[in-house]
């Protein structure tokens, strides 16, 4: 019998629920979902009034780097 191994944790300075997220250091991001045959169409999304977003496809959570500034929406 083998022993059981402790199960996985993320690093004490990343939330679980963001060790996924990419930090973004624009105000504009394009989201492919990976690409290739497991992708999607190509999305341009834009932080304008928070510093969150979420591909709409794949739900990959982007967040904006500090000191980023936020996009106007032109």
């Amino acid at each position: 019998m083998s022993t059981p191994q402790p199960a996985a944790t993320a690093p004490q300075n990343v939330h679980p629920s963001e060790a996924n997220d990419i930090i973004a250091t624009s105000s504009v991001v394009s989201c492919d979902g990976g690409g290739g045959e497991m992708g999607h169409p190509k999305v341009f999304l834009t932080f304008n009034h928070s510093h969150q977003l979420t591909c709409p496809y794949c739900s990959q959570v982007f967040r904006l780097a500090p000191g980023v500034k936020l996009g106007h929406g032109h």
